[in-house]
């Protein structure tokens, strides 16, 4: 059986799905994701992180942060976390219909903290509109140099150095305190395009933060983008 502390891309994937009650394959919600999406295709628009009002357009019925399963969606970075819970929640964001079909790429910059306990690993929950998410891929930064206050901003400057895959999040190797690190995976995104081929439901896809009982971390950076 699959624990909180041993959770790969794959199975965030396999085991938030299992969540029936917290995401229902909405018909509804596709009627108002579509109306959507043809809106987007007359503006121009960049590739990000679903918006409040995205979200309250295309997912009204399935209340996507309900639950204790999700923390509070983050809205800002750098941002200090600290998990005073007993049990494991998910930090969450939605990839916005404004990223084209394609492959995108998904990465957190992040530090452990001092006091940090237990491991943490980014993971994806691919809904009706992504697939094929890769192994995550752990790097430590190499920070270029920089005053005291400039710590954050070097660390999404850094360069990536001795990548390793993270299959597992206990087994990562790279977990040090007080160092930076990079999670990074892709995925073939098909957003809109899903319902000119037919798909009637849409559940968005998620990228999420493993937040384990007795975790502290900062996270500089949490983004999306597309890579072709």
């Amino acid at each position: 059986m699959l624990t909180h502390q041993r959770l790969s891309t794959y199975q965030v994937s396999n085991i938030l799905g299992g969540v029936s009650i917290l995401f229902v394959w909405c018909a509804d919600d596709a009627k108002a994701a579509i109306p959507y999406c043809n809106r987007l295709a007359q503006q121009a628009h960049k590739c990000g992180w679903a918006s409040q009002e995205e979200q309250d357009n295309t997912t009204e019925h399935q209340c996507p942060w309900c639950g204790t399963l999700w923390a509070a969606e983050p809205k800002h970075f750098p941002k200090t976390f600290e998990q005073g819970n007993v049990y494991y929640q998910y930090l969450g964001k939605i990839v916005s219909l404004a990223c084209r079909p394609g492959i995108i790429q998904v990465r957190t910059v992040f530090k452990l903290l001092p006091s940090n306990e237990g491991c943490t690993l980014l993971g994806a929950k691919t809904g009706t509109v992504a697939r094929n998410v890769t192994v995550v891929k752990r790097c430590t930064l190499q920070l270029p140099p920089y005053s005291a206050d400039q710590e954050v901003a070097a660390a999404l400057k850094a360069r990536e150095l001795h990548c390793v895959p993270c299959i597992d999040c206990t087994e990562c190797p790279l977990n040090a305190i007080n160092k930076w690190y990079s999670d990074t995976f892709t995925a073939v995104y098909d957003g809109c395009r899903v319902f000119a081929q037919g798909v009637a439901e849409y559940e968005p896809f998620k990228a999420c933060v493993l937040f384990n009982p007795g975790n502290k971390f900062v996270i500089a950076g949490f983004e999306v983008k597309e890579v072709s």
